[in-house]
Formats: structure tokens, C-alpha cells, sequence
């Protein structure tokens, strides 16, 4: 199972490696806040599954140790 997770999540960080790597080099101001609010909310969504993906681990850990 440990694996498993370890899949995941090595396939949503490649996935996020990806789509950043399509950025474009911004040119003015406005473009440069977007920029940065984007990146500031890809950076939340990926905490935030980090976060799913830990909790998974330790519901998955205990239910392995309490059999």
C-alpha cells in the first residue's frame, strides 16, 4: 500500500512539474500578478492533496495495524 501511495503521489508532482513548465514569461505587471496568483494556488492545491494523501497513509496504517 505504501507503494501505492508513493504512486500517486509521484504522479500528481509530475503532473504539476509539467504544467508549470508551459509558463510563459510575463510582461507587465498585470500579467506578473497572475502569474503569481496562479502559482500561489497550484502551490495550495498540491499542499492541500499532500495533505489528503498523508491522512490516507495514516487511515491506511492503523487499519494494517489493528488486524
Amino acid at each position: 500500500m505504501r507503494y501505492f501511495l508513493l504512486f500517486i503521489t509521484s504522479f500528481i508532482l509530475l503532473h504539476v512539474q509539467q504544467s508549470t513548465q508551459n509558463r510563459f514569461i510575463p510582461t507587465d505587471i498585470a500579467e506578473m500578478k497572475q502569474c503569481f496568483q496562479n502559482k500561489t494556488k497550484k502551490y495550495e492545491e498540491i499542499h492541500q492533496l499532500t495533505n489528503q494523501i498523508r491522512t490516507l497513509y495514516y487511515v491506511i496504517e492503523a487499519q494494517t495495524q489493528s488486524v
